[in-house]
């Protein structure tokens, strides 16, 4: 006898056991009957299934055929809207305070067929690895520290990125060449560079994390019209000009950490002269001593 599986949302205290049948019945509106049951089936071969999760176990446990498991994934599906529905149907509180917190992980992979197999650091092994890497974004409810996954983004290295890494490799290769020959690099940056208008991040892990926020963010704002986020808490990585740019477009605020290479400045309050180019940078903040006016609260 087939056992039916039960999942439990634990935001709210008064929430009562709910089946994968009453979660997906908020589902109606973005598909039709058959392919919700065709999800049940799914879920269920998921939750008996005992041995290795494969494509054929997973028939085994289930009404659907391997073929029909084939039609299936060859399909596209919107799991964030689907996520965001049950969440908001089942979990949002209007009266919590939510924030979102994005992060990328890597997973370990041999072999040379998986999709998007390349390298990445990995701060466990703490080195590059070979393996495949995933931008996630959660909604965390901040009184009872849950956090609820909406969106997920692999993140998949272009011909153009891995041209841009490999002059980045032979760059610095040709730089350590140069020490070992004797010869010494002028130290600071280059005249101007303080100056220079910084186009958008073109790394892959960037147009991963913007395509997967934008959607998640107008799915959220969609569905859940009452909520009210503010902050993105985001890696010291992110915490770059770039990712501060999506997050202003979305009226949010990034908490994260400066990296050590950072400097902040106050905008020039001075008179320009007539001639030369107009100050920009005033004098540089000092986070250890910083000014009453920058204060908010002791």
């Amino acid at each position: 006898m087939r056992k039916s599986a039960n999942l439990y949302c634990n935001t709210k205290p008064t929430l009562p056991m709910l089946t994968l049948l009453e979660l997906t019945a908020c589902l109606g509106h973005l598909y039709p009957a058959s392919k919700i049951l065709q999800f049940l089936d799914i879920f269920d071969s998921f939750f008996e299934n005992t041995i290795t999760t494969t494509t054929r176990s997973l028939a085994r446990y289930g009404h659907q055929s391997l073929r029909s498991w084939f039609r299936f994934l060859r399909n596209s599906y919107d799991w964030i809207a689907i996520r965001v529905h049950i969440f908001g149907r089942f979990c949002f509180d209007p009266e919590r305070v939510y924030i979102y917190v994005a992060d990328e992980t890597v997973e370990g992979k041999s072999g040379k067929s998986s999709h998007g197999l390349a390298k990445f650091y990995s701060s466990t092994a703490v080195k590059a690895i070979n393996g495949v890497c995933f931008f996630a974004l959660s909604l965390v409810d901040v009184k009872s520290k849950t956090s609820f996954l909406l969106g997920v983004q692999q993140v998949i290295y272009t011909a153009a990125d891995k041209l841009r890494i490999a002059e980045s490799k032979a760059k610095k290769a040709n730089q350590n060449q140069a020490k070992k020959e004797g010869f010494i690099s002028p130290k600071g940056r280059k005249k101007g560079t303080k100056n220079k208008v910084k186009t958008e991040n073109p790394t892959a892990s960037f147009r991963a994390f913007k395509s997967m926020f934008n959607r998640v963010t107008d799915s959220i704002t969609n569905i859940c019209s009452k909520i009210a986020i503010s902050y993105l808490v985001v890696d010291t990585a992110y915490g770059t000009l770039a990712y501060q740019e999506l997050a202003d477009a979305k009226k949010l605020h990034i908490i994260s950490k400066f990296k050590s290479v950072a400097s902040l400045y106050f905008p020039f309050e001075g008179e320009n002269s007539a001639k030369g180019r107009p100050c920009i940078y005033g004098k540089k903040v000092n986070t250890c001593l910083l000014p009453n006016s920058c204060l908010k609260q002791v």
